[in-house]
């Protein structure tokens, strides 16, 4: 194997990092050029600055971009996998991106019935990345190859993973951290919310949040709780963004409730920082089991793995 520069593209950020020939991790980049944020959509000067930035720009490696780099948004699309995919489908279905000389490949996303309603299309573009290097990095593709479990990747547009025998059998996309932003932001909702939020989600409000969402009538009543009790006096504008939190990670979970019960197996939790703290009490909370791999470990291993077998 010979070095490969692993490029992590997603909407708001740019993630890159070296992987020599011995395997080991070398140079890293990291900035806010995501695909939305990059003037024009002059991606190939962006590339440069990444290049220069990792210093080898004068005499770049293989190059694998994941993520919405691939998108319609992107550089150029990479056209989706459709239906079950197995890691193979994937390493031989790599874009190859014609740019110069350089030796470019984005690996493509996966539109599939949607786990929740399978007479709709469900899409997931970067995440299928991760869900590979998950399993590199719990070797479910050795093991238990008969058993089904479900993998949970926590962001702006939340997945859920149903995988069988190291293939996605099916997903389910939520809007959690869209909505959060969305009701924090531009909702009557936000007029109650102070501007602190919990880092550890081990507060109160937090975890009372995660209880609202079980019961009835569901989040678009929830949130409007927080208003009525803060107007009311029930709630306090110092602990609202802690359950509004709670809220949409809840009525997340309480969703995919009875799959983790018919799955019987941990949930295998790809997630880093604030958003790992979080889906872990979560689960804790509502006596879940669970693993948790890094989000940027699970990338990486599954980046490096499509790249050494790409056909």
């Amino acid at each position: 194997m010979n070095d490969v520069v692993l490029i992590d593209w997603g909407t708001s950020a740019l993630r890159a990092v070296i992987v020599t020939e011995a395997g080991e991790s070398g140079a890293r980049f990291a900035s806010d050029a995501g695909i939305m944020n990059v003037p024009e959509g002059n991606f190939a000067a962006q590339l440069t600055v990444t290049l220069d930035a990792l210093e080898v720009a004068d005499n770049p490696p293989p190059i694998l971009m994941s993520g919405m780099i691939g998108s319609t948004l992107g550089w150029r699309e990479a056209p989706y996998l459709t239906g079950q995919q197995s890691f193979d489908d994937f390493a031989k279905n790599l874009f190859v991106l014609e740019h110069h000389d350089l030796d470019i490949r984005i690996v493509p996303g996966i539109a599939a019935p949607s786990l929740g309603l399978p007479d709709h299309i469900d899409v997931m573009r970067g995440e299928e990345t991760q869900f590979f290097g998950s399993l590199i990095l719990t070797q479910s593709q050795e093991k238990g190859r008969d058993i089904g479990t479900l993998i949970c990747i926590p962001g702006t547009h939340a997945k859920w993973i149903a995988q069988r025998g190291g293939a996605i059998e099916g997903f389910a996309t939520f809007m959690t951290g869209e909505l959060f932003a969305v009701l924090s932001r531009y909702s009557v909702v936000s007029g109650v919310l102070s501007e602190e939020q919990s880092t550890t989600h081990l507060s109160p409000a937090f975890f009372d949040g995660l209880d609202m969402a079980l019961q009835p009538l569901g989040v678009l009543h929830h949130a409007f709780l927080l208003r009525a009790g803060t107007v009311t006096g029930g709630f306090d504008t110092s602990t609202n963004r802690d359950r509004l939190s709670g809220i949409c990670i809840g009525s997340e979970i309480a969703a995919m409730r009875p799959y983790i019960e018919a799955s019987g197996q941990p949930v295998t939790l790809i997630a880093s920082a604030v958003m790992r703290i979080a889906y872990e009490q979560a689960f804790t909370h509502f006596n879940i089991p669970y693993i948790t791999i890094d989000a940027e470990a699970a990338t990486i291993a599954g980046q490096l793995a499509l790249h050494n077998n790409r056909s």
